[in-house]
This record gives C-alpha cells, structure tokens and sequence, in this order.
C-alpha cells in the first residue's frame, strides 16, 4: 500500500542500504550517483556484515550488500550478485616461489606473520569454514578488521594475508604489494544483495544491476590492467539477481 501511494503521488522512496567495506570503497560513490532520480534519499552505512545484517533484521536498513553464508530468514530476500577470488598478498618484492598458487605449506613456511581478518567479520567465518584451515593457518599472526588496514601492513612488509581484491587498486600504497591466487581450497567469496521482504521488487533489481554493473567495469579498468588474470576469476549473475 505504500508503494502503491508513494506511486500515484509520485513519492520517491527514501532508501537505507548498509555496504561492506570492499564494496562501499569500490563502488558507494557510483552507486549513490546511479540511484539519483530512483530514491527521494539515500542514507548509507558501512558495516561488517554481521552488524548489517542485524541492522536489516531490526528495520534499520532496507538492503545491504553482504559476503556473509546465507542466513534463513522468512524477513529477508538474498540476492546474489557476483563470486569473486580470494587472493595471497605480500609486500613487493618479498621472495616467494613463482608459481601459482602458492601451497599451504610454502604460506606457512614463507618467513612472514599471517595478518588475519578479526574473529567477527564473515570472513574469518569463510576461512574457518575449511576443513584443517586452523592447522593450515601459520600460528604467527595479527587480526585485523579493516581491509585497508590489511593492505597497510602488508604494504609495510610486517606481514602477508589473504583477502578479497576490491579496493586493492584504491589503495594508495599498491604499488607496495604484489597479489598471488590464493590455494585452490578457499574456493569463491559470495557477495550478496539482502533485502528485507517488503522492499519494492523493481528497486531491489535496479540496484543488484547497478552494483554488478558498477562493479564489472571497475574490476576491468582497473584490477584488469594490474592484475589482468583476475578479469577470469570474478563470477557475475548476468540475468538478473539469483534469489535464495
């Protein structure tokens, strides 16, 4: 009925969506300018994705893009977006086998402590996912929550860690490290669009097509020049969301 009113008095719905920080730094600019003329306003809010899922389950968001295992909800609608690579990231430079990917036992033996993603954010619940991966996982390591704060340390050579690629290229400091496939294993990371049931349909489809768009190209114009082999390793949903 809101929908119906908000259309025949030509009312703009006012949209709340929660982003990742891979996915707010990569593509929350564009996608705030390609939403202008479908929303009346947009209010974003950065997360991991356990507080966005939160926010949605409480009505405090309407969507939010996620990398979280899906969660059954009769609330919330999942649409997935695109697979994208785990990567191996090491300071530029440091003396690592040249062949890809890299084994766990050459990760665990290479010399540097292991910067891994903090205990509450979905991917650490990715890794810790894969069977053996805590034996795998060199013992000397640092948890952080932040990507960017990945980025930083392992640009300062104080370790190596693996991570998703959005946002590598923005990192002002990437000439400083060099991105390796990670071990076959990890397999793809999830991204999803999550909608809370009673957001409008034609709304939730602009915006999974606008991220994917958005996202398609940039992982082209600029992962593509510097790491070309990555354009293969991202997997979109080309027909529109997959819904769950």
């Amino acid at each position: 009925m809101v929908e119906l009113f908000r259309t025949r008095n030509y009312l703009k719905p006012v949209l709340d969506i929660g982003l990742i920080e891979s996915a707010a730094s990569f593509c929350g600019a564009e996608l705030t300018q390609a939403l202008d003329g479908s929303v009346g306003q947009l209010r974003l809010s950065v997360e991991t994705s356990d507080k966005l899922l939160m926010s949605l389950m409480e009505r405090e968001l309407d969507m939010a893009v996620v990398s979280v295992p899906e969660v059954l909800s009769p609330s919330l609608q999942w649409n997935l977006l695109f697979l994208e690579p785990w990567v191996v990231l090491f300071p530029k430079g440091y003396p690592i086998p040249s062949h890809d990917p890299l084994s766990w036992e050459e990760l665990q033996l290479c010399g540097l402590p292991f910067i891994y993603h903090g205990k509450y954010t979905a991917n650490s619940r990715c890794f810790n996912a894969i069977k053996g991966f805590e034996r795998r996982a060199p013992a000397n390591k640092f948890e952080l929550d932040s990507n960017f704060m990945i980025y930083e340390f392992v640009s300062q050579g104080i370790g190596w860690s693996i991570t998703q690629p959005q946002g590598i290229s923005l990192f002002r400091c990437s000439s400083n490290i060099q991105v390796r496939r990670a071990p076959a294993e990890l397999g793809k990371r999830k991204v999803f669009l999550v909608a809370r049931r009673n957001c409008s349909e034609d709304l939730q489809a602009k915006v999974c097509r606008t991220i994917k768009g958005i996202i398609r190209e940039k992982v082209e114009d600029t992962l593509g020049q510097s790491i070309p082999w990555l354009l293969k390793e991202f997997q979109f949903v080309s027909d529109g969301p997959e819904r769950q």
